[in-house]
């Protein structure tokens, strides 16, 4: 579908708002943006009809009724951008910037981790303001082991096509991860600023529990939570596609090395 059905509300009421009133609703809309992508990458956009309903933001609101009838997301881009164009209050316009990016991602199934700090940097925060948004909505400091760290079994991998001393070779340097064992916990974390959460998932499908310890502790809560659904919602994975994930995460290591970033 790519006409817009009349029932949409296509008129925009500009308010004032001041950096206090900015900063509260962009709270509010961070949360419920992360938490509806979470849900539309598992089950898909349809699954978030109801959901839309209970939200307060109108163009949120509108923006995602359209994305759920499959309207034409140019148009759907379109129609926020023309809406926005008119707004003249800086806080006002900055914030329904958000809530138009925040529509897009969700209608791309942007990784969760993604989609906070697209939006994050959208809001242009001071560092105080910025690092409280981190703490409410990721849970940080990071402090969380993974649910089940007990169990040192690393999770089932498909080898087909792969000999059985290759594919054994491999599991075992997957296995141990040394590239994130040998780093500390605030070199892991740069790390992250420049990862697809999509392949940090598959780099520790076949990690053993020392790995999988030590990248979850510098996970926050919500994203630890986060990570473990998207690896049960992944399922079983092709062991060359784990390595190829991992050996993403080395290319990062050895570039944030070579800029003296990370020792």
């Amino acid at each position: 579908m790519t006409q817009v059905p009349g029932t949409y509300n296509l008129t925009i009421k500009e308010k004032n708002m001041n950096s206090k009133k900015f900063f509260s609703n962009f709270t509010i809309i961070i949360q419920q943006a992360v938490k509806l992508n979470n849900k539309r990458r598992k089950y898909g956009i349809s699954s978030l009809e109801d959901e839309v309903e209970d939200l307060d933001d109108e163009e949120f609101k509108q923006g995602l009724r359209m994305i759920i009838d499959e309207v034409s997301i140019a148009i759907v881009d379109e129609i926020m951008s023309n809406k926005i164009s008119f707004i003249k209050d800086k806080y006002e316009h900055r914030y329904k910037t958000i809530v138009k990016r925040a529509v897009l991602g969700i209608h791309e199934g942007l990784d969760n981790r993604n989609l906070f700090f697209v939006l994050l940097s959208l809001a242009d925060l001071p560092p105080k303001e910025q690092r409280e948004i981190e703490y409410k909505i990721l849970d940080m400091p990071y402090d969380s082991p993974p649910e089940n760290s007990e169990d040192d079994d690393a999770e089932i991998m498909i080898t087909d096509g792969l000999d059985e001393d290759s594919a054994e070779e491999i599991k075992k340097r997957l296995y141990d991860f040394d590239a994130i064992m040998q780093l500390g916990d605030r070199d892991i974390q740069k790390v992250f600023r420049d990862l697809d959460s999509s392949d940090l998932a598959k780099a520790l499908k076949p990690a053993g529990k020392k790995a999988r310890e030590k990248i979850f502790r510098n996970l926050s809560k919500r994203a630890g939570s986060m990570m473990r659904e998207d690896m049960e919602y992944m399922g079983p994975i092709h062991l060359t596609d784990a390595e190829k994930a991992q050996q993403i995460i080395i290319d990062i290591i050895t570039r944030l090395e070579n800029a003296g970033e990370i020792i």
